[in-house]
């Protein structure tokens, strides 16, 4: 009898720091989930208030209203910019010129002498909801809880919050409805609580989460006394093994793991057109995924995950060596063929890749200006990391782009400073071309753009509608989307490309 309760206390001990480990890496995940969106909420707030700020927007003419309304539209999480002094809002891109002018909150938090900001704010505009502000100077920008609304919507079953460093402001604060069916929580008990917090270096606020279920007291009390009973028998022992060795193979991380060790991972490609003759002048290489438990797993989910796990590296060096590989008949038939392949901070940190690359290329009897490197604006190196990257790729040959242009965080710095030889522009800047509302933004921003004399590569092309705006506007540039191909696997490439004047091998 002893034996047995000894065992049946170790078993429920076991389970109890079992999930609690599960438990804290959930809340630890969602934890960097929620700081890593902040941080890129607050990132679209501070680059509005730079770009209001850029244009020397001081006054409540409207001429800068109209201006801090384009400025406002190109961010999605920014919901309105405003023009304010003396601590009173006096006019803003949607509420247009207040009389009399709104007050701001006497308490705000300020992590520098001119930064504030305020948590929670309400009666700010004629409406009920509440707003968390930014203000730098004499611009203010503000963002409401419909940025953190896929959030908000996850049943978590545990509290989290995000507040300054100090703890005296809160900008977001979620607690789970009480359950009917689980034992009382126990709030004050550390044996039964799981706590995280992450906080930003960049903003100066952190990400706290809170379950005083943890451990046992997340089942319920029927599971909780079927767990003491089972643990009696050494059958259960037995048992749990045997699922916590199932569980592990059937992890998506694990299940990654293998796949990439004994190559698994495809390579498909995406055609890149010439807009004017509608011809395949290259390809962008993208991989893919396809697990037989999980189906087809997003790029977005695995690499983030291949990161976290430290297999990377082992990834993205197959990706490049089976990309240069599988296209070599193709690139060596037809010198102005292009592959582009996208990179990371991983690739742009590592000092070898560049090299590899090079002579992988010039090994195959290929000339590295067939090969094209994406550097995306969400790219988080400094940017003299970056500028001596891409000076580094233009002198080994590579040709440089700059992709997902004006989605990222970075500036118009990176036009100056970074060696490209293209810019492809995000597909949300090409959906908007057909938005009657936004099309006179992106074409003024494209004006820009095709000033600096750089090839232009639209994405995410996907009506008849924005094709004919892209060739009526921009007859010199590159095209890729739905519309044309969606990404192709090798064999169904080759079968393309001869339609497109594209020498291909007889065999494939």
């Amino acid at each position: 009898m002893a034996c047995g309760l000894a065992i049946c206390i170790v078993v429920l001990l076991t389970v109890h720091g079992l999930t609690k480990v599960y438990q804290k890496s959930t809340q630890n995940q969602f934890s960097t989930e929620l700081l890593s969106h902040a941080e890129l909420v607050s990132s679209q707030l501070l680059n509005a208030i730079r770009n209001a700020k850029d244009y020397s927007i001081s006054d409540c003419s409207s001429e800068s209203i109209d201006e801090l309304r384009k400025i406002a539209n190109q961010y999605l999480y920014v919901y309105d910019l405003g023009v304010v002094s003396e601590n009173q809002i006096h006019c803003t891109a949607n509420w247009g010129v207040f009389n009399p002018p709104p007050t701001l909150p006497d308490s705000y938090y300020a992590p520098s002498p001119d930064f504030q900001l305020y948590s929670q704010a309400a009666g700010i505009f004629p409406i009920s909801q509440r707003f968390d502000i930014s203000r730098w100077g004499t611009i203010a920008a503000f963002t409401v809880d419909f940025s953190f609304e896929h959030f908000l919507t996850r049943r978590n079953g545990f509290s989290y919050l995000i507040k300054t460093g100090d703890g005296e402001h809160e900008f977001l604060n979620y607690r789970p409805e009480e359950s009917t069916t689980l034992l009382p929580t126990a709030s004050g008990v550390k044996f039964f609580e799981v706590r995280t917090a992450h906080c930003s270096q960049a903003f100066g606020y952190c990400v706290s989460t809170e379950n005083t279920r943890g451990g046992i007291l997340y089942y319920s009390a029927p599971l909780i006394f079927a767990l003491f009973v089972m643990s009696l028998g050494l059958g259960f022992v037995v048992t749990y093994a045997a699922q916590s060795y199932l569980y592990k193979k059937n992890s998506m991380e694990f299940r990654l793991r293998r796949a990439i060790q004994r190559k698994f991972m495809k390579v498909e490609y995406q055609p890149i057109l010439q807009a004017r003759t509608s011809k395949i002048i290259g390809v962008e290489s993208l991989v893919r995924w396809r697990d037989p438990l999980y189906g087809n797993v997003s790029p977005e989910l695995f690499i983030g995950i291949a990161e976290n796990l430290g297999i990377y590296k082992d990834l993205t060096y197959h990706v490049a060596v089976s990309s240069i590989d599988e296209m070599k008949p193709v690139l060596k038939r037809n010198k102005d063929f292009f592959i582009s392949l996208n990179v990371t901070s991983f690739e742009v940190l590592d000092d070898n890749y560049l090299l590899f690359l090079k002579r992988k290329v010039e090994g195959n009897g290929m000339h590295t200006r067939q090969v094209k490197i994406e550097i995306t604006e969400k790219i988080s190196v400094p940017l003299a990391t970056l500028t001596k990257f891409s000076r580094q790729a233009k002198k080994y040959g590579f040709q440089v782009s700059l992709d997902d242009f004006g989605t990222g965080v970075a500036n118009l710095v990176w036009l100056t400073e970074i060696a490209f030889d293209d810019i492809k522009i995000d597909r949300v800047f090409t959906q908007a071309l057909n938005d009657s509302f936004k099309d006179k933004m992106v074409l003024s921003i494209m004006d820009m753009v095709t000033s600096l004399r750089k090839q232009v590569i639209f994405e995410g092309v996907e009506t008849q509608g924005e094709f004919d705006v892209i060739l009526n506007q921009f007859p010199t540039a590159y095209v890729q989307g739905w519309y044309f191909y969606r990404s192709l696997s090798k064999d169904s490439l080759f079968a393309v490309l001869p339609k497109h004047g594209v020498t291909v091998p007889n065999n494939k």
